[in-house]
């Protein structure tokens, strides 16, 4: 066999594990799966940065908005796994609120 034939029967021989491994999962019923995001409201690090002659230095965005898009993106393949995605968001005052963010 040449290496391409070689490599074509180990993709597709991985799909088919995937594909029953999917199959099990999903008669099994979606299992939820959730990724939280925990922010602080005072963090420096996403404070407006100064503006110089008007232009603005410094990208001061949370990451939430690519976290979210990763999720959509996400879904199908989580759908064919049985999982269902979620994504929590909690913006607290301090750092000793994350703790009981994370419980609730």
């Amino acid at each position: 066999m040449t290496v391409t034939r070689t490599v074509a029967a180990i993709v597709v021989a991985g799909l088919a594990a995937l594909a029953a491994i999917g199959d099990a999962v999903a008669q099994a019923g979606r299992v939820p799966y959730a990724f939280a995001y925990i922010g602080l409201d005072s963090d420096p690090l996403y404070r407006p940065g100064r503006a110089y002659t008007g232009l603005t230095l410094r990208d001061a965005n949370r990451p939430l908005d690519g976290a979210a898009m990763a999720l959509r993106e996400s879904r199908i393949v989580g759908r064919s796994l049985g999982l269902s995605l979620e994504l929590i968001e909690a913006m607290v005052d301090d750092v000793s609120d994350v703790v009981a963010a994370m419980e609730s």
